[in-house]
């Protein structure tokens, strides 16, 4: 399960020595396929990250659980390939203190897609501030 406890400053350490940048599509919800729906809709209501293969494709997924208000928004900002390990970082956006936002629960999730691999994703989780 994951959780947004990081900072956007500690992701630096993110891009590790002799890390390779591995090209990522993000995926709107409406776009993705049903399996990576389907993985979405069950996990939403807590802070979760996973992992789904079809033939061609490896789709990385985050929820970041139910938030109260609207004004949250979860995007993936770097896939590399470190070692033998495959790194995703998500980064949840909070609304600034004082912004406008829709007041109605709210579920942000996101996915993208790279090309199939078998190699073990590890998922960095940070947080930053609004806009």
């Amino acid at each position: 399960m994951a959780t947004f406890a990081g900072r956007l400053g500690a992701l630096a350490l993110a891009m590790t020595a002799g890390a390779t940048p591995v090209p990522f599509t993000p995926l709107p919800a409406r776009e993705a396929p049903p399996l990576v729906r389907d993985w979405i809709r069950a996990h939403r209501q807590s802070p979760a990250t996973g992992v789904v293969h079809d033939a061609a494709h490896t789709y990385l997924m985050a929820t970041a659980g139910e938030q109260p208000t609207g004004g949250y928004a979860l995007r993936f900002t770097e896939v590399v390939l470190a070692g033998d390990e495959i790194v995703a970082t998500v980064v949840l956006t909070r609304p600034r203190p004082g912004a406008p936002v829709t007041m109605a629960l709210s579920y942000p999730a996101t996915a993208a897609r790279i090309g199939r691999t078998e190699r073990p994703v590890v998922f960095r989780t940070a947080e930053a501030p609004g806009p």
